[in-house]
């Protein structure tokens, strides 16, 4: 059995169902841990009766590690999932003894295939991590968000994991803002130091892997035996950061930011039907969350597009209507 575990406030509360119904339909025995950052976000869970769920709440947490408690109050909620991640890990490990590997995911993220694929290589390291892969014109992203990303960490049970896990919660409880600040980002640059601190550090590089915005601008897509492929390795996980639903019925796709393009077909293959499972759950829970274009926000959008043109020449993307096609996907 794989066990995972996820973050998530009411509001984030349509993703984290997604990616359940994700494991549902990929993974064939699994356990996720859902940490409930406030009261609407539990009673929905538990409620609902969900199959291969554990809910947790907040204050469970925070009893048994009472310093992340003491972060509340000077962090925003996004802030403040992040600062919980090692803490809950941990939590976890230390209720269960017979927990011997642990997975945490945000909560946006996505599985479209048997993540055993990539599971069944991850039993001899003490830690594993993926690396941003920043595509070619996002170099100077690391200077930033860092080398790793901190959407998906796993680690098998032993001493150099638990220390690991013991030290990410000592320093994101100290700091840990969406802010660059004396070369720290939020809780994920922490990873950097992950291999010079402590033994059995490995990064996953599979290209199909924690698939993202960041990443997906030079990944060249391909269909073979029914599978679909990312620079030949099999479409897995799928890191759905930025998306957003808009006021004028259509969804931002969170691609602009990293002014990156997808192909038509992954559009259609990937990103709409996880963007409908989104839209059904957000209609249930009566969690309509739209957001409205400034005029900055076009200004922004203007700039963008104009970088993506010239960066994407080389896959002959010519229009701007093309690109904005890509970022923004209509619904019904």
């Amino acid at each position: 059995m794989l066990h995972f575990c996820t973050v998530c406030d009411y509001g984030y509360l349509s993703r984290t169902i997604a990616l359940l119904s994700s494991l549902q339909a990929h993974c064939p025995d699994f356990r996720l841990y859902i940490l409930c950052l406030d009261d609407q976000a539990y009673k929905w869970v538990i409620q609902n009766s969900l199959d291969s769920v554990t809910p947790i709440h907040i204050s469970v947490l925070t009893n048994y590690d009472q310093e992340l408690a003491s972060t509340r109050n000077n962090r925003n909620i996004g802030e403040y999932a992040c600062t919980c991640k090692a803490s809950f890990m941990l939590y976890l490990l230390g209720n269960d003894q017979a927990l011997q590997s642990l997975s945490y995911l945000d909560s946006d993220l996505y599985f479209v295939a048997d993540p055993n694929k990539i599971y069944k290589t991850l039993s001899k390291a003490s830690i594993y991590i993926t690396p941003h892969r920043y595509s070619h014109h996002l170099g100077f992203m690391r200077n930033r968000a860092g080398i790793y990303n901190a959407g998906w960490v796993h680690i098998n049970r032993n001493e150099s994991s638990l220390a690991c896990l013991k030290w990410w919660r000592e320093q994101s409880i100290a700091w840990c803002f969406h802010r660059l600040e004396n070369g720290q980002f939020g809780e994920q640059r922490y990873l950097e130091q992950f291999a010079q601190k402590f033994e059995g550090v490995v990064e996953v590089t599979h290209n199909g892997f924690n698939l993202a915005p960041w990443n997906i601008n030079d990944v060249t897509f391909t269909r073979r035996d029914g599978l679909l492929l990312a620079n030949n390795d099999e479409v897995v996980m799928l890191h759905f950061h930025g998306l957003k639903l808009l006021d004028n019925r259509k969804v931002d796709m969170g691609l602009r930011g990293c002014v990156a393009i997808v192909p038509d077909e992954v559009l259609k293959l990937v990103f709409e039907p996880y963007i409908q499972q989104l839209l059904r759950f957000n209609i249930s829970l009566k969690n309509h969350t739209f957001k409205h274009h400034t005029f900055f926000d076009r200004f922004k959008i203007l700039v963008e597009l104009l970088i993506c043109y010239f960066i994407n020449q080389h896959r002959h993307v010519w229009w701007p209507r093309k690109i904005l096609d890509s970022w923004f996907v209509s619904f019904q």
